[in-house]
């Protein structure tokens, strides 16, 4: 079991890793690229679950078996629903 400050250093290093990702596909879209011609998909995706994965272990590892409360409910539907944010911006980059 690791100290918790070391898994607060991993949630956010994942958290900002996650949007980096992010950010990276949705300047690829916003540019006008599509699936097809973006070279770096793979490493983008690689980099998207490696974050999620992270974001998810820290996470779990910071209640340490405490009680899940609302608050965990809560951050595990932002997780999936950042999760499902790459498939959104390599589909419909408009929005």
């Amino acid at each position: 079991m690791l100290p918790p400050e070391v898994y607060k250093i991993l949630h956010i290093l994942g958290v900002a890793w996650l949007f980096f990702a992010l950010g990276g596909a949705t300047l690829h879209a916003l540019n006008g690229g599509d699936k097809a011609s973006n070279k770096s998909r793979k490493l983008v995706a690689a980099s998207h679950g490696i974050a999620l994965v992270i974001i998810l272990v820290a996470g779990f590892g910071l209640l340490g078996g405490k009680k899940m409360g609302m608050w965990v409910h809560l951050k595990s539907a932002l997780w999936l629903a950042l999760g499902a944010s790459l498939v959104l911006v390599q589909r419909k980059p408009a929005l």
